[in-house]
């Protein structure tokens, strides 16, 4: 196993698991035996080598190359010596230490202590990095061993999918007008909704306008309004709809379909990004006034809010649109085009096929429930409007001069049905 390549530093000694050194202008040098340093500091040079007639021998002893003076003055710390820089004088003392030792060196016995030390203190560090390196490698083989799960989950999602008639394209598609359809300019969808009011809802507004100085503005007791139309028209529309026809009744959407946590597979983001898609999720509820649908989703590189523009769905086979904002994976840069759009389509059975529309590109993707229950979904909605109202362009400005502390600036909620919350 891998040792811990790091070092234990103290008192101008090093010890790196191997050796126990002194670091001299960025060289290491480990203690040299007694009998190692008494030759270099004993040696003679034995002059040239003569033969027996005199002449110089062919072969001659290999030159004496001598240490270079650090090495000298590591050997007088490793020995307990004053650190002389110059040889001379290092070589000079650590002779005198010899003849004073009785041809021996000893090595003082506060450098062994610290030594030992030293060599314990490596041993339990290294014995922590080793676990912590092993803990490591184990969750990245889980992490392996998942991204193959998911992969597998995936490939029989597609499968499932093709086995009952419905395939995507793996790649990116040109789309029909409808899949980049926005949504409406908020004003004059305004207009447009208030034109649907009856007149007893119109009677009303203008009755509380007139005479309560705790009405809000015409804008949010008009949103107020829809969203009550809105309602009655739907429970209207779902009593009319009731009959003995069973065919008709296997067509409703079960409520299960349209609120809960759903796997997503979109091939053209995992071709592209692999690393960053590898479990990709959303979550989908209804606004507390059923007038909105809200979609939490993360595709890994890109993740986000989609607000519904369309009605919420009731039936199989009901498409919902939607305008989305998000962030992309990485710098967490904002995304808010008018031009990000999705749609999802309601299949039945806790399936669902999408489309969305990212950095101009248009591309398919599946989802199928989850089976593990989110509860009541319906109480996270109003955090997902706080998210989706709060990236804009006015955040955005913000972040980038004040940093990622800036505080978020809300847009104005259109036609909320919930326009007294944030």
């Amino acid at each position: 196993m891998t040792g811990w390549q790091g070092s234990i530093s103290r008192d101008g000694f090093i010890y790196d698991g191997r050796s126990f050194c002194v670091e001299i202008d960025q060289h290491r040098h480990p203690r040299a035996s007694p009998t190692s340093l008494h030759a270099l500091l004993t040696y003679v040079d034995p002059g040239t080598a003569l033969t027996k007639k005199g002449t110089v021998a062919k072969r001659q002893p290999t030159p004496h190359t001598d240490q270079p003076a650090h090495y000298y003055q590591a050997q007088c710390i490793h020995y307990g010596l004053h650190p002389y820089k110059q040889r001379l004088a290092a070589k000079r003392h650590l002779l005198a230490a010899f003849e004073s030792g009785d041809g021996t060196i000893a090595v003082p016995e506060h450098i062994r202590a610290l030594e030992e030390e030293m060599r314990v203190e490596y041993d339990v560090a290294n014995a922590n990095a080793q676990e912590k390196m092993a803990a490591q490698r184990a969750r990245r083989r889980e992490r392996e061993a998942e991204r193959r799960r998911e992969k597998v989950e995936a490939r029989e999602m597609v499968e499932d999918f093709a086995a009952a008639g419905i395939n995507i394209e793996l790649g990116t598609i040109d789309g029909t007008d409808s899949d980049y359809e926005q949504k409406p300019n908020k004003y004059i969808q305004l207009r447009t909704d208030i034109a649907q009011l009856s007149e007893e809802q119109l009677r009303s507004i203008v009755e509380r306008l007139a005479f309560d100085l705790r009405t809000g503005s015409l804008k949010k007791m008009t949103g107020k309004e829809i969203a009550l139309a809105k309602a009655e028209n739907a429970k209207a529309q779902a009593a009319a709809n009731e009959d003995t026809n069973d065919m008709k009744r296997l067509g409703n959407l079960p409520t299960k379909d349209n609120e809960g946590r759903y796997n997503i597979v979109a091939p053209y983001l995992r071709d592209e990004w692999p690393d960053d898609t590898e479990k990709m999720s959303l979550k989908m509820s209804i606004s507390r006034g059923k007038s909105h649908f809200w979609v939490w989703f993360h595709f890994g590189i890109v993740s986000g809010i989609m607000r519904s523009f369309s009605a919420p769905p009731t039936h199989v086979g009901d498409k919902v649109r939607f305008q989305w904002r998000g962030r992309e994976e990485g710098e967490g840069e904002m995304t808010y085009d008018e031009a990000n759009t999705a749609s999802i389509t309601f299949l039945g059975e806790g399936r669902i096929r999408g489309r969305m529309c990212w950095n101009g590109e248009l591309f398919e993707f599946l989802g199928k429930k989850a089976r593990i229950a989110e509860g009541n979904l319906n109480r996270a909605v109003q955090r997902w409007k706080k998210e989706y109202w709060g990236i804009n362009e006015g955040t955005d400005w913000k972040i980038l001069w004040a940093g990622p502390r800036g505080t978020p600036e809300f847009d104005e909620e259109s036609n909320s049905d919930t326009p007294d919350e944030r």
